[in-house]
């Protein structure tokens, strides 16, 4: 008979934020965790840890009145809350794209030319930052796949948008590589990549 899988943290942020939802009302920290070990199964000594953890997202509101901590989270705040961050991202989605595209028109004019210099090496790092901020990015969006789903959408058409620029430009350099190659007996794409400071396992994103 197979082990039963514990629940993720994912898991019990999920259901101890229930408890305000059902609840609709400003609850102590005593009364968290009975509400949370009674009707939601989890562990007493986690749920202080699970509880900080939802109002460093701001998904739960906590107030000091007098000498006790009072907690709080209703559905309408946390659509709110939830909106607003997938907004942040999603403006972070388009910056980043709006930079890999300038970047990458950058380094093709410069291949072009295949002038050395220390501009292209921060290029291409630069690419490099910005293809893992996107990645970074779209992880984030996976975090509120519950949330609005039109905004979701056009959040996630961003992040393909983005991917695809990535992968165009990509193409292009192996294009001016190839073209260089051909018309230049003797030298491979190999040997232009290390004369012109481009990872040799530089490849489309998935």
């Amino acid at each position: 008979m197979s082990k039963k899988k514990g629940l993720s943290m994912e898991e019990k942020r999920q259901r101890l934020n229930s408890v305000f939802f059902e609840k609709c009302d400003f609850l102590s920290l005593k009364e968290v965790e009975k509400f949370g070990a009674k009707e939601k199964g989890l562990s007493p000594m986690q749920i202080k840890e699970i509880l900080q953890s939802l109002v460093d997202d701001d998904m739960v509101k906590c107030e000091k009145i007098g000498t006790s901590n009072y907690y709080w989270s209703f559905p309408s705040e946390a659509l709110d809350s939830r909106k607003r961050k997938l907004a942040e991202v999603e403006a972070e989605v388009q910056s980043s794209a709006a930079k890999i595209l300038t970047i990458n028109s950058q380094l093709s004019s410069m291949l072009q030319g295949r002038e050395e210099s220390c501009e292209r090496d921060s290029l291409i790092q630069a690419i490099a930052v910005k293809e893992a901020s996107v990645a970074k990015l779209q992880k984030e969006v996976s975090r509120y796949a519950d949330c609005d789903p039109e905004v979701l959408k056009r959040k996630c058409l961003d992040a393909a948008t983005a991917l695809d620029a990535a992968n165009r430009w990509t193409d292009n350099i192996f294009a001016v590589l190839k073209w260089c190659a051909d018309h230049s007996p003797g030298l491979s794409q190999t040997d232009l990549m290390g004369q012109l400071g481009i990872p040799v396992d530089l490849d489309y994103l998935a």
